[in-house]
């Protein structure tokens, strides 16, 4: 006997629990992806078309981001909508400029957090095929086993130093508050479909002490085996992290 859908509980939060509080106001919850309603033709009636995104999630972004050149270099531009010292601009993004593989990555700490209480449920993260795709980066995406491993989720994507160079200073790679930047798409244990519930604080603060953990252990163990790790962590963790569904309603 299995649960007829998946819960799955979402949080968007700082290294700071206490600090995060405006990230609830300000970053808007996944919307599900209609993809029936995004394309045209007879793909709307495909049922493989259908199951592949039956449990996809979009992510906008929840505030302006300028990317500017300067000195042959992509840095981020004066024109952002979110003031920010600059000792503070790592909790927003990282910028990592890879001479040696003629790349820049990019990571926007967007920081979605996604826990499930059933064993086995995968998340991954794609570009927004539907929503359409940028031309001029490279998206980078991952999965992991969302009730195994608790830890947020980035919007990460690399420039090529041909893009790079096509630019001149006046030009800008701008990144618009409310444009859909990346999907989410779940895998549950017996394709069943996933329930979206934002988590409470309590529920955050809970979660997060598991997450912080998570975050830091890859700088440690590179070369360890990630999947024997993540067999060690399966089950050390609560047996509920999503407590309260009542805080918002779940879809």
């Amino acid at each position: 006997m299995f649960d007829k859908t998946v819960d799955i509980g979402w949080a968007s939060w700082s290294r700071s629990i206490h600090n995060s509080h405006w990230r609830e106001v300000l970053v808007d919850k996944p919307e599900k992806v209609l993809a029936q309603k995004l394309v045209q033709g007879d793909v709307r009636y495909c049922p493989a078309f259908g199951a592949f995104y039956k449990n996809v999630y979009a992510i906008k972004m929840p505030f302006n981001l300028n990317l500017i050149k300067r000195n042959n270099k992509v840095v981020l531009g004066p024109h952002s909508n979110i003031n920010v010292p600059d000792n503070e601009l790592e909790s927003f993004i990282t910028i990592v400029h890879q001479d040696a593989q003629d790349r820049t990555s990019i990571q926007v700490m967007l920081n979605n957090t996604f826990v499930s209480d059933t064993p086995y449920t995968i998340v991954e993260t794609l570009p927004p095929i539907l929503h359409g795709c940028r031309e001029e980066i490279i998206y980078l995406n991952g999965r992991m086993d969302c009730h195994a491993w608790q830890r947020p989720l980035q919007f990460g994507f690399q420039l090529s130093k041909e893009n790079i160079d096509k630019m001149n200073e006046d030009d800008s790679i701008i990144l618009q508050k409310g444009e859909v930047v990346m999907y989410v798409r779940f895998i549950t244990p017996k394709d069943q479909p996933v329930k979206l519930y934002t988590m409470d604080m309590d529920d955050i603060e809970r979660m997060s002490k598991y997450a912080q953990r998570n975050i830091s252990l890859p700088f440690m163990m590179r070369r360890f085996n990630f999947a024997e790790v993540i067999d060690r962590v399966r089950y050390r963790r609560p047996k509920k992290f999503l407590r309260n569904k009542k805080y918002d309603r779940g879809e």
